[in-house]
């Protein structure tokens, strides 16, 4: 007996977690499509937590399937109340710490959201046993009509096949999650390092401009202007070579700003055939701006107010 009652309640958990998994598959499904919720008022609110508690009812019915299979119709009927208390039990622990806002707006609606997200799958339960006994009647030689809690080894078998191939399921969409998360970091942290490296970059040049001598602003600031003109605009997916912050606008921008800059350093060291080939640069890239004045004296008030505002650091933070 206590064999037997042990042998169930490890189906009963086995199908919980494969429930649990499934619930989160489809959580992932619908926000992969962009699926959204809303509504006003307390019955909109019902409403979006149902919603929202749609995939574990979904997998809840799921499990009780597997319970159905693994455990036959009469044994099914019992130990369906089980698996709903797993649901409803480590439902309230789940609302209780991670709460799905992140804060509750009154006690009325901690009260809809925990009570939906906990009983709803109980239903899905209830459902899924319903429907078993309306249309499953005389599958795999099942009679139901003896009460017999066990089913013969053919619908063991499917039984078998049907819980692998889900195992095998769960494993694939686990791996495609991993890999899609794994690129996503990857491009992320890619994005992140050419963030960085463009502020640094900035960060230096502007800070030779205003410190070093000639040649030392000049070598810097050039380079800055190189670095600049090799950066392709901001696509909608970030990839390497394009400014990670920037669109055709800005780019055109921060170039004729350091142009601009090269060009104010090199009237300060009398090097007036220098300055010329600058301001020449800076202009261009003022027409591509669509200025209505794109001329020096335009950019010069520009670099010099520029200039004198406070400049936010973009060191990171100890």
């Amino acid at each position: 007996m206590t064999g037997h009652f042990l042998r169930n309640l490890l189906v009963v958990a086995g199908a919980y977690w494969l429930a649990e998994w499934l619930a989160v598959l489809i959580s992932a499904g619908e926000a992969a499509v962009g699926v959204e919720y809303s509504g006003v008022g307390r019955l909109g609110e019902l409403w979006i937590n149902i919603r929202g508690a749609a995939p574990r009812a979904l997998a809840a019915a799921g499990g009780t399937v597997l319970l159905w299979l693994g455990l036959g119709s009469g044994a099914t009927r019992r130990w369906m109340w089980a698996l709903a208390a797993l649901f409803a039990v480590f439902g309230l622990v789940n609302r209780e710490f991670h709460p799905a806002a992140g804060f509750v707006p009154d006690p009325v609606s901690r009260v809809i959201d925990v009570a939906v997200y906990c009983l709803l799958p109980t239903l899905g339960c209830l459902a899924a046993v319903w429907l078993l006994q309306r249309f499953a009647m005389g599958i795999d030689d099942i009679a139901l009509s003896t009460g017999s809690s066990s089913i013969p080894t053919r619908a063991r078998s499917r039984a078998l096949l049907i819980v692998s191939s889900i195992l095998l399921l769960l494993a694939g969409a686990s791996i495609g999650m991993w890999i899609t998360s794994t690129v996503q970091i990857q491009q992320m942290s890619g994005w992140m390092v050419a963030a960085l490296d463009s502020a640094r970059r900035s960060q230096y040049a502007f800070t030779q401009y205003r410190e070093a001598n000639y040649a030392e602003a000049k070598s810097a600031l050039e380079q800055f202007a190189a670095y600049l003109e090799s950066q392709k605009p901001a696509s909608r997916e970030w990839q390497p070579g394009e400014a990670p912050l920037s669109d055709d606008s800005s780019l055109a921008f921060d170039r004729m700003l350091t142009y601009g800059r090269l060009a104010i350093r090199a009237e300060r060291a009398n090097r007036p055939d220098e300055a010329l080939n600058y301001w020449q640069r800076a202009e261009r890239h003022a027409e591509a701006l669509k200025w209505k004045e794109p001329t020096r004296d335009r950019i010069r008030a520009t670099v010099t107010r520029l200039d004198t505002e406070p400049r936010m650091s973009t060191a990171p933070s100890r």
